[in-house]
């Protein structure tokens, strides 16, 4: 993948016609998922390729359960063992599902829009044990829950805490679960982020954690007597299986892989056999002592829907070079090139290989085509001629290839010099050289750690580029490509400026930059001093002499031998203004000497210009913007206009009037307004396992050549290439590719990763008329309907429909709520809809209100505010509302200016803040915050019969110099981790809570083909004092305050308390920090 993809995909668009169907031989199941054992551990079930599977779990030929078009997952054996519950999205959200164990017609168990995630059964009770979101406060609120198999029952919520992976003990009086943890395949990571296992005691309701690692604890499993459990844990080095037993303190240690992890196990109801999977297949182990893991390797001979070639139609493009004609195209489709004219419009294949072509160019005369050919390892650029010069592109069938560019770097950025007589292109990671045409005679032009955006000069003597520095600022820059001088900083702005352009006659070049707030504008300036000096005056005087040449009175005379030159005509009229004839001004050098002074805005008033091109009459440039090209004149103070009512990338100019560019993803011309589409359709077999392995590659090398840290966690990279290419190859789903590709990532055990696929074969969805949600009422409510809490402004917190704590509701529209009819089918429907409610009070007495309900989601958000409307209550309130609390939840501007407004609106009187940045995901603002906590304070004024104070318009944000203390946790990420830093590296104030997540790598994203997108974490972030690299290095609090799973959702908040209590501490020793003033007429006295 090419530093080009990163910021534009070059990838058509695609139909997808159909598949076609594998025979029914023996075909190996690999990264199956969810593994189920039967009660003597003989059977397994699992998950894979979107349904249920069952095989004798020492492995062999698997037979399929479900065959449902939705994804099928995570099996549970019922008490009985004759049928299995299982996860679906066959209704249009994750809902369980019962089919008989021999596979039949399944039954939709749960019905809550939200949601189910099945965990367990009951070993006792006919009972599920589920994980969703519901109606609570916080990050990731996923609650354990516990629902009838009978669907005539409701679902309760267990406990007020947050849990997942939730397993019932063997007499159901105890139930494991876990809280937090990093990525499932990160290998490596330590922090206060690791998955922690902790035990809820079902009739005492009360939480310990029985064990604890930094590494991570995970997948608890009882024992079949439930005096011990087994769990997974990377204290060894990867995630290995370990049993604990209560009253021990030494845990046992069953399986011992140092490199890869257990993944996903499960445990036989007898006890006696664990399965799980390693890498890409199947382990069994017996629980007996020194039993040895067996790989379970499983195969199927069903038909299923993942063919070797999957049939194509292309009709788009994004990436097309045309002749300087216009009479000719050649466009990347499905990494091959195809030629096409445009008359006839059918497309001619010109490339067939393995490797994946783009970045196309036509020389000036037609006679080369350049393209870059990839390897997913290497990509260098190659040139393709006609055996036969006369023939067509579109319609030649013989070709001669050359290698031009060298080595095993990769390649991209390639371009022509204006004369055709010189390449330029970009060698990773960012190095700017030239060559000739074939290649030879290549030279450095431009060492770089970064990728420029290059233009050469009109004269091909000069190259332009936009290059970031240190500090990740975009300047503009020339300099001679003859290699005998340095760039010269042309823009010198702290603000990045990018796209530069020259203008066809050499005399202006322009460029894009973010110089005034957040309003992108063009920026031109002129080469010359004389050109920039030229009034409209001057202008008009200069097209006045070039005018009268015409006129044959004046023409200039032939200098005989001899004779003396006369001034030519016009002259001294030019001479007197100091400006040049049309002829003398041709051959114009650059004068950099006080360039940066020249430059002049053309303000584009909230566009943002894109594909930036000059028209060839160097008075007027097009850009894309918005859907829509506009034109504006290259003179300061302009305003666009719009060109066309449509948009596309554009390619070049032929004379004045006519734009060549691909709109819509197909070629295409625009003049005089008018766009003609030279649209094409190619239908195309695709290889499925080279796509993937193509794609697996690139994102393998983009990962080895962009990652922050070059070491890449000292992993041999080509070792980790060869262990999961073929994986990733024949994944028949983007489940499973994903999957794979989480393996790779893992490897880096980095913060900011992920891979996300575009679906295939597509999702399947549930058809409806409309969309069906769970109304939230606003409230909640026990077993026996009577209101618990009232989310504070819900639909039953606002006079007329107010409902209070204690009060039962009897009836929804009318129907009185009984044991036999769960409430949540009563209300699944449209949102969009009133619903009546019957009330009764503590005196019996009933009353009917209307609302409109809302959805989970508003409700959370409602709990939520309440949530910290309750913490600043409590601080308040603690402190004799001496300090001020707020809570920060993103670190994004949106949440700046909240934390600005609440700077003064609840720090305004107190004399100290307490900052919450506990769940504070991160985002990119953490100098904005740390601004406004330590401007200077250098000065206070005080105006006649005034206060001390300072002028707020002075400062560049509302700002706070008394003290503070921040609160984190280990769900304080990224952004949130540097501040919290920042306050410690600073000494601005105490830090209370848990450790932050040790999550910090600034990160961007990049396609890869059309499998999907992946983050590329390509930044390091490091501490002044010590250059500590803040990944894995959380920011440790001055006062570590742990907390219980159910401490914040009962309100019990032990790292608030602290807080407060510090920092009641901390104003009473510094009191004032400004003295009294002592003005001039009392010095002395």
């Amino acid at each position: 993948m090419s530093r080009k993809s990163i910021l534009w995909s070059s990838l058509p668009l695609l139909t997808i016609l159909g598949f076609t169907s594998l025979a029914h031989s023996a075909e190996t199941i690999q990264v199956p998922a969810t593994p189920e054992l039967s009660p003597d551990g003989k059977t397994v079930y699992f998950s894979w390729a979107g349904d249920i599977w069952s095989g004798n779990s020492e492995g062999g030929e698997a037979r399929r359960i479900t065959t449902h078009p939705a994804p099928d997952t995570a099996p549970q054996l019922s008490r009985n063992g004759k049928s299995l519950f299982f996860n679906s999205d066959r209704t249009g959200s994750s809902q369980v599902f019962q089919i008989p164990i021999g596979g039949g017609v399944a039954e939709q168990i749960t019905f809550h829009s939200e949601g189910s995630v099945l965990e367990d059964v009951h070993p006792q009770k006919n009972l599920l044990l589920l994980s969703s979101q519901r109606d609570h406060a916080g990050r990731r609120p996923y609650r354990l829950i516990e629902k009838p198999i009978d669907t005539s029952k409701d679902e309760r919520v267990l406990f007020d805490a947050t849990g997942r992976n939730g397993r019932y003990s063997p007499d159901g009086k105890n139930i494991l679960f876990v809280r937090g943890g990093a990525p499932t395949y990160r290998k490596g990571y330590q922090g206060s982020q690791a998955a922690r296992i902790w035990n809820y005691n079902v009739e005492n309701k009360t939480f310990s954690e029985p064990v604890s690692d930094p590494t991570g604890c995970r997948y608890p499993l009882w024992a079949a007597d439930g005096k011990s459990f087994y769990y997974v844990c990377a204290r060894s080095g990867a995630f290995n299986i370990w049993q604990h037993r209560f009253g021990e303190k030494n845990d046992l240690q069953l399986t011992n892989d140092p490199s890869d992890s257990v993944i996903g196990p499960a445990i036989s109801a007898d006890g006696s056999t664990l399965i799980y999977r390693q890498l890409f297949d199947f382990y069994k182990l017996s629980t007996k002592a020194g039993a040895k893991p067996e790989r379970a390797k499983f195969f199927h001979r069903s038909s299923l829907v993942h063919p070797e070639h999957e049939a194509l139609t292309i009709r788009s493009t994004k990436d097309a070079t045309v002749t300087a004609t216009g009479l000719e195209w050649a466009f990347i489709a499905q990494g091959e090139i195809w030629a096409m004219d445009t008359v006839l419009k059918e497309p001619h294949r010109l490339t067939d290989t393995p490797a994946h072509e783009s970045d196309i160019f036509f020389s000036e005369k037609g006679e080369y085509l350049y393209y870059l050919k990839d390897n997913g390892i290497t990509a260098n650029y190659w040139r393709m001629s006609k055996s036969q010069p006369t023939e067509f592109w579109w319609e030649a069938s013989d070709f001669s290839h050359e290698q031009v560019t060298k080595g095993p770097e990769e390649k991209w950025g390639f371009s022509f010099s204006p004369k055709g007589d010189q390449i330029a292109y970009i060698e990773y990671p960012g190095n700017l050289w030239i060559a000739k045409p074939d290649g030879s005679e290549a030279r450095l032009l431009l060492p770089a750690w970064t990728s420029p955006e290059y233009v050469w000069s009109p004269d091909g003597k000069y190259m332009a580029f936009s290059l970031r520095d240190a500090n990740y600022n975009s300047d503009i820059c020339i300099m001679p490509t003859d290699g005998n001088g340095e760039p010269v900083n042309v823009s010198q702005h702290p603000d990045n400026e990018y796209s530069p352009r020259w203008s066809p006659d050499g005399k202006t070049l322009v460029f894009a930059g973010r110089r005034h707030s957040t309003s992108t504008d063009l920026f031109i300036v002129h080469l010359n001093k004389t050109t920039h000096f030229t009034s409209d005056r001057d202008r008009r005087v200069l097209s006045a002499v070039n005018a009268m040449k015409k006129d044959p009175a004046y023409k200039e005379k032939e200098v005989k031998e001899g004779e003396e030159k006369t001034e030519s005509i016009g002259r001294k009229t030019l001479k007197g203004l100091g400006l040049k004839s049309k002829e003398e001004s041709e051959e114009q050098e650059i004068d950099f000497d006080g360039i940066s002074n020249r430059i002049q805005r053309i303000k584009l008033n909230g566009l943002s210009p894109g594909s930036l091109h000059w028209m060839p009459d160097s008075k007027n440039m097009i850009f894309q913007s918005g859907g829509a090209i506009y034109r504006v004149e290259a003179k300061g103070g302009s305003t666009p206009a719009k060109h066309f009512s449509g948009s596309g990338s554009i390619h070049r100019y032929k004379d004045n009037d006519k734009l060549y560019l691909v709109s819509g993803g197909v070629p295409a011309f625009l003049q005089k307004g008018k766009l003609t589409k030279f649209g094409f359709s190619i239908p195309f077999a695709r290889n499925r396992e080279a796509h993937q392995r193509m794609g697996f590659r690139m994102a393998w090398r983009t990962l080895r050549d962009v990652f922050y840290d070059p070491a890449l966690n000292n992993r041999d990279w080509d070792q980790i290439r060869n262990k999961y290419e073929l994986a990733a190859a024949k994944a028949p789903t983007s489940k499973i590719f994903a999957r794979v590709m989480a393996m790779l990532l893992g490897e880096l055990n980095a913060s900011h990763m992920g891979f996300y696929p575009n679906p295939w074969p597509k999702d399947w969805k549930f058809e409806e008329g409309w969309r069906t949600y769970t109304a939230h009422l606003g409230m909640r409510l026990n077993p026996t309907n009577r209101v618990t809490f009232v989310h504070p402004d819900g639909p039953v917190d606002r006079p007329g429909t107010r409902i209070r704590v204690g009060e039962q509701i009897t009836k929804i529209n009318g129907e009185t709520i009984r044991s036999n009819k769960p409430l949540t089918k009563m209300l699944t429907g449209r949102l969009d809809r009133d619903i009546t409610i019957t009330v009764k009070n503590k005196n019996g007495e009933s009353r009917e209100i209307t609302i409109r309900p809302i959805s989970y989601s508003q409700a959370r958000s409602l709990a939520h505010t309440a949530r910290l409307d309750q913490r600043r209550e409590t601080v308040e309130e603690s402190s004799s509302d001496t300090l001020g609390y707020l809570h920060v939840a993103r670190m994004a501007w949106d949440e700046f200016e909240k934390f600005e407004q609440h700077i003064y609106e609840r720090g305004n009187g107190k004399q100290g803040l307490i900052i919450d940045m506990r769940d504070n995901g991160g985002g990119s603002t953490a100098d904005h915050l740390l601004t406004v906590l330590t401007q200077p304070l250098h000065a206070y004024t005080v105006g006649r019969n005034g206060k001390i104070g300072y002028p707020q318009d002075r400062k560049v944000y509302a700002s706070w110099n008394k003290p503070i203390v921040v609160l984190c946790n280990e769900n304080s990420f990224s952004n949130a981790e540097i501040f919290t830093h920042a306050i410690k590296t600073l000494n601005r104030g105490k830090v209370i809570g848990i450790p932050t997540a040790g999550g910090v790598i600034s990160t961007w994203s990049t396609s890869v083909l059309d499998l999907g997108r992946m983050r590329l974490p390509g930044r390091g972030w490091f501490l002044p004092q010590t250059g500590e690299d803040m990944e894995l290095y959380g920011a440790v609090p001055h006062i570590i305050i742990d907390v219980a799973p159910n401490d914040l959702p009962s309100g019990k908040d032990p790292q608030l308390e602290k807080a407060i209590e510090i920092l009641k501490q901390e104003v009473k020793e510094k009191g004032s920090i400004l003295p009294r003033p002592i003005y001039r007429s009392q010095r002395g006295k």
